[in-house]
């Protein structure tokens, strides 16, 4: 990325860039006053800013709560509502913006924002699970759903991020931010790392954190990108701060990069676990093939196959079974069948 250098004043350099439509030949610009009441909106200072650190604390233990009852009790219209009051979308925007203007100052104020608000929010998510949800609780498709990320999450948080950044700066659009807000479900994520841990299922905590902090660098970094194209920046504040900028930028990037590789791990994974899962459920029809029996559930995890089956009659011996999955997966395999008998009973009425 490289910006010249076109005048000598800073105003007459930003009044020529506007007049050019900004950077590159941006396609969408945005004016100098929507651009003031953006910084306004992002950055509120002094007397403002301790109001609306007031009022952001305030939305987010809401929300938080919020979306703890919903996970808990599986309920998505209720985890839905937490994502519509969360307000966490708008300091991660806030990082993406003073990135591209090279304000490392508010930069650095609103990721501490970030930072402390995501800390504090898991340990409420925990203290309310610990203090309230009995131990043995079965865990929702609500928490499950958020534990296992891919690289679809990725796509998601990135065409979210693009439509939160670009409904900031475009006042005629700002109407889907709740929407954006539904589609990159910052708070969900956040609450299930702490709910999980309150459980004891760190493994479940390790795989919604992921996704969090998925959501939050792709959030900076395309929301970043986003600004820039927009002309959020001046042009001769890139040229000023243009160091600053591709280092902020190269950073986002990396951290993008570095959530990408466990995505793609899992992603590879899912998909394997699903063809073999299919491949294993092929098998056991025909194991099954002439008898009274019907599967109920077949789960592969590394060379253990588990298959859950129903009837009246004991099954076949499962060591034919064993043999046409190790062909199949081309390793050997152990398989353990579970049965549940079905007995019917009838009676005449005298």
């Amino acid at each position: 990325m490289r910006w010249r250098r076109s005048g000598t004043g800073g105003g007459k350099r930003e009044e020529g860039a506007e007049a050019r439509r900004g950077l590159l030949g941006r396609v969408v610009s945005i004016t100098p006053r929507r651009r003031q009441e953006v910084v306004e909106k992002l950055f509120p200072e002094g007397a403002e800013f301790t109001s609306y650190l007031h009022r952001f604390a305030v939305m987010q233990v809401l929300s938080v709560l919020i979306a703890v009852f919903g996970l808990l009790s599986g309920s998505t219209s209720i985890v839905i509502g937490a994502m519509l009051v969360a307000p966490l979308m708008n300091p991660l925007l806030a990082v993406g913006a003073a990135m591209v203007s090279g304000w490392p100052a508010r930069e650095g104020k609103f990721f501490t924002v970030v930072v402390v608000t995501s800390v504090l929010s898991a340990l409420l998510a925990w203290a309310v699970t610990k203090s309230l949800a009995p131990a043995d609780l079965p865990i929702s498709e609500e928490i499950l759903s958020r534990t296992s990320p891919t690289v679809m999450d990725l796509g998601v948080a990135l065409a979210a991020g693009a439509a939160g950044a670009y409904a900031t700066v475009r006042r005629e659009v700002g109407e889907a931010l709740s929407g954006v807000a539904v589609a990159v479900a910052l708070v969900p994520p956040l609450a299930t790392v702490g709910i999980t841990f309150g459980l004891g299922r760190n493994d479940l905590a390790r795989g919604a954190l992921l996704l969090y902090l998925t959501n939050l660098a792709v959030i900076v970094f395309v929301g970043a990108l986003v600004f820039l194209f927009t002309g959020f920046a001046p042009e001769w504040r890139l040229i000023r701060e243009s160091n600053r900028v591709r280092l902020g930028l190269a950073v986002a990037a990396l951290a993008v990069l570095a959530v990408s590789v466990p995505l793609a791990r899992h992603s590879l994974n899912e998909v394997r676990i699903n063809r073999d899962t299919s491949a294993a459920a092929t098998r056991v029809e025909q194991w099954l093939r002439g008898t009274e029996l019907r599967q109920t559930g077949v789960t592969v995890k590394g060379d253990q196959v588990n298959v859950d089956v129903i009837g009246p009659t004991e099954p076949p011996p499962a060591r034919p079974l064993a043999g046409k999955l190790a062909r199949a997966f081309d390793h050997p395999v152990r398989v353990r069948v579970r049965w549940v008998q079905r007995r019917t009973s009838t009676a005449e009425s005298r």
